[in-house]
């Protein structure tokens, strides 16, 4: 309540961006340089106005603002041309839905969720990272990328989804979910809206995508009804509630699973691949995980119950999260008149908050652009930061999955951290960096070195 009440009484700025063009706005910048551009809003101000095309929004840059709004989904509802176009490309599923839908899906999928369902999923995680570490062979070159986003994809299909899509399915799925993640963004930042109607060859990559994720979605939930399947996945509970009058209906089904293979593929695939990647870069911080899963481990897979004792597997990914964070920027809209920051808004007002902003202001996290895992330490860790640190939003509206994604990727760090270095390949061209609907590395080509204990 004190901190909410500093919130209220601080002397907020408010500034507008420079540089929008005409027509277009800073759209054309949202576009081609995000992050460059969402990195230049703080000096303009706490909340600071943008225009996309005519329109007019708002980019918050402090973390105590974001949580006034993500406390508040019945004044700040999902909306502005995020989650317009996420529709389009997930439906109205729990990610995308508005407050009067996502309290009736969450309250259906949460029991899916629960730390001993997690605990019971975590058997599947364990036999996909044992058949990804498996597979390797030593100084054989793998792209990253590809492999961390299968493997998350394997997961999430066999544990919520019951196993029903086999590997073909699941080789054909993964490049429709990074293409139709790719190009929702650039219908996103698109000024004109009319302009993604065009039948231009992205507009029809788009749908095709679209149209071949949907299709497999309904393959698992046909398949389940046809032959059953895991009687704790999220789909079995899902399709056998029927007689509950807050059931699904085939099309809130449908979109329920498309929402999964997204948020189950790239959020979790994007952060082990992340972390991957900081590490190969930051020797230190390697070794240091080293030293942890040999001496909590002793060479053996991660389980469950060794998470509590590798406290630097989670400050690994936490600080990832904080520096490469998948879900990167979001948007609300107001629903009724509201004052934010000391602005104005009206009904209608779409704002912004983006975790990559709050997680590089450099008065909250100093040396903000460094791999720095030990600024988890309880001991160093202000409340501050701890507040500003929002990689799965916050209040009603966090990620359901947040404890799924967390325990699939330490499980899957931890235990490949025993056996494995990710060396990035000198041979093969650099990381390439994807930015879409979540931040991720497009390619990440690497060489496991098998380690020696």
């Amino acid at each position: 309540m004190k901190e909410h009440s500093r919130a209220q009484t601080r002397q907020w700025r408010a500034g507008e961006a420079p540089g929008a063009l005409p027509l277009l706005g800073h759209g054309l910048a949202l576009r081609r340089t995000p992050l460059a551009f969402l990195s230049s809003l703080p000096a303009h101000g706490d909340i600071v106005r943008i225009r996309l095309g005519p329109s007019t929004a708002y980019v918050l840059c402090a973390p105590e603002l974001a949580h006034q709004i993500l406390a508040a989904p019945e004044i700040f509802d999902k909306g502005g041309p995020i989650f317009d176009r996420a529709r389009e490309t997930m439906g109205n599923g729990i990610g995308t839905s508005l407050r009067h839908d996502h309290r009736r899906q969450r309250a259906l999928m949460q029991p899916s969720f629960s730390s001993q369902r997690i605990t019971g999923y975590s058997k599947v995680m364990h036999e996909e990272v044992q058949r990804v570490v498996t597979s390797w062979s030593d100084g054989r070159a793998i792209d990253a990328a590809k492999v961390f986003g299968e493997l998350a994809a394997r997961a999430t299909i066999r544990t919520l989804l019951g196993a029903h899509l086999t590997e073909k399915e699941i080789t054909t799925l993964i490049p429709h979910l990074d293409r139709a993640f790719h190009l929702a963004y650039r219908r996103m930042t698109a000024p004109i809206a009319a302009l993604t109607r065009l039948p231009t060859p992205s507009t029809r990559a788009f749908w095709e995508s679209i149209t071949a994720i949907r299709a497999l979605a309904q393959v698992c939930i046909n398949r389940h009804r046809q032959d059953g399947g895991s009687p704790d996945s999220l789909i079995a509970a899902l399709v056998n509630t029927k007689t509950d009058e807050r059931a699904f209906t085939d099309e809130e089904l449908l979109d329920q699973i498309v929402t999964l293979f997204f948020a189950g593929t790239e959020s979790t695939g994007a952060a082990l691949t992340w972390t991957f990647y900081h590490l190969a870069n930051n020797p230190g911080a390697e070794e240091a995980l080293h030293r942890e899963v040999d001496d909590v481990l002793g060479g053996k897979p991660a389980s469950v119950s060794d998470l509590p004792m590798l406290g630097q597997v989670n400050r690994c990914l936490t600080e990832s999260l904080r520096l490469t964070p998948p879900s990167w920027l979001l948007s609300r809209t107001v629903t009724s008149p509201a004052e934010l920051g000391g602005v104005k808004l009206p009904a209608g007002t779409t704002v912004f908050f983006s975790s990559y902003i709050l997680h590089h202001l450099p008065e909250v996290f100093p040396a903000p652009e460094d791999y720095e895992p030990d600024r988890w330490l309880p001991e160093k860790a202000s409340r501050r930061q701890k507040d500003a640190l929002l990689p799965f939003g916050h209040g009603a509206r966090r990620c359901i999955g947040d404890t799924f994604g967390m325990t699939e990727a330490a499980l899957a760090l931890a235990t490949i951290a025993t056996q494995w270095r990710l060396v990035p390949d000198p041979d093969a061209p650099p990381a390439q960096q994807a930015i879409a609907l979540t931040l991720n590395l497009r390619t990440f080509p690497v060489i496991p070195a098998r380690r020696k204990h």
